[in-house]
């Protein structure tokens, strides 16, 4: 029974010890308001989005298929070399309301979205290699099949 114990205790040293030599990284980034937020420097908003001083609005109230997105432009790395064959984890949360305001609109639906598209090329939507971008996108349009 004891040595039992010392085998596992000795394990747990090993395991902790490990867990400090594991690089790892941190990210964060919180929006409380949009108030000092100016179009194209921090979040991009695409389409009918708007960036108000309480929320980001991605639909138009007067169009029942509006659709928009709003990336945040800054990298994520989510390998920490590029030989590396580990990716990064990652987690999110924020709050959203859907609020129809028109009785025939078909729906709504939400996308987060991690691309490469780099925060230069958001606009124009061209793909760029070896970056990545955050896109929070809300969509009221009927997605057809292709």
């Amino acid at each position: 029974m004891t040595r039992t114990v010392v085998v596992l205790f000795i394990t747990l040293i090993f395991f902790f010890l490990f867990l400090f030599f594991i690089p790892s990284f941190a990210l964060g980034f919180l929006y409380n308001s949009f108030d000092t937020i100016t179009n194209g420097t921090d979040l991009i908003p695409i389409n009918e989005s708007r960036l108000d001083s309480s929320m980001v609005r991605l639909t138009n109230d007067s169009n029942q298929f509006s659709f928009s997105s709003v990336y945040h432009p800054h990298k994520l790395t989510m390998k920490p070399s590029s030989n590396s064959t580990t990716l990064s984890s990652f987690s999110t949360s924020f709050v959203f309301s859907v609020l129809p305001e028109i009785p025939s609109s078909p729906g709504f639906g939400l996308c987060f979205v991690l691309t490469i598209f780099t925060s230069s090329c958001l606009r124009s939507l061209q793909p760029r290699p070896f970056s990545s971008s955050v896109q929070l996108r809300f969509l009221s349009k009927p997605l057809t099949a292709a």
